[in-house]
Order: structure tokens, then sequence, then C-alpha cells
């Protein structure tokens, strides 16, 4: 399933992907490939109480902002988020697209962000 994330909470958001969880019929886990055009970012910057997160890149580079902290990342680098997760954002303030893995537990879609897809 190809989707598009928008999300209000900001502007300069554009994640284009597909979730191949649903493709392969998986119930109670979230994968996505995803990319990130240059100028854009994924989301808002946030933290998560209850879901765990991680991010694999597989290519291009892009500007990870980790507990205030940015630090780049490129092909192969691996960003895990356990529960109580700190605040992060990715960005890409690069010239080629940065395409990444995402893991996000369904309950997510469950909870009203599945609202911002255009599918």
């Amino acid at each position: 399933m190809k989707l598009l994330f928008l999300t209000p909470w900001n502007p300069d958001s554009q994640v284009t992907g597909t979730r191949l969880s649903d493709l392969g019929g998986l119930k109670r886990t979230g994968a996505s490939l995803v990319r990130i055009v240059p100028g854009k970012e994924s989301f808002a910057y946030h933290l998560h109480h209850r879901e765990e997160e991680w991010l694999y890149i597989l290519s291009g580079k892009g500007i990870a902002e980790v507990n205030g902290e940015e630090h780049e990342v490129k092909a192969g680098d691996f960003l895990a988020f356990p529960t109580p997760s700190v605040a992060h954002h990715l960005r890409n303030t690069f010239d080629t697209v940065l395409v990444l893995m995402s893991h996000k537990p369904l309950t997510i879609r469950k909870s009203g962000c599945d609202r911002f897809d255009i599918r």
C-alpha cells in the first residue's frame, strides 16, 4: 500500500512509501519502506510513551535530531527508540532522496494518525 504522509504539526513534513506489513498481511506489527525527498522532514519532533520505533537507513543521508542533539545519518545506520523514548525527528537537508525502513506498531494507526494518509 503506497502512502503519502503529511501532518498539520509540521508544514515541512512529507513522507512517501509503502506499508510492507499491509502487503504481507501482518496484523500486529508495522513495517514500511519510506522515502523523504530533499528539503522535507519525517514528522514533528516527538516521543513515544508506549510504542517502540526503529529506523534503518538504506540510502541517502539525513539529519536525526535525537534528545536535542543533531546527528548525521547515512546508509547502514540504525536508530532505535525504546519506550519511554527520547524525542526524535528526521529531516533530509541533502540533495538526494533519503530511503529507510521504519517500524511502528499498528496501534499508532488506530490512534488517529492514519487520517493524514493519502492513498
